[in-house]
C-alpha cells in the first residue's frame, strides 16, 4: 500500500469514528 492510499484509508476512517463519536461528545458537553 502507498502512502497516499493509507492517508486516504485513514482519513476515511477517522471521518467514520468523528461522525460517530460528535453527536455523542455534544451530548455530553451540552
Amino acid at each position: 500500500m502507498n502512502p497516499r492510499q493509507h492517508f486516504a484509508c485513514a482519513a476515511d476512517w477517522l471521518l467514520a469514528v468523528g461522525a460517530k463519536i460528535a453527536p455523542l461528545a455534544v451530548s455530553i458537553t451540552a
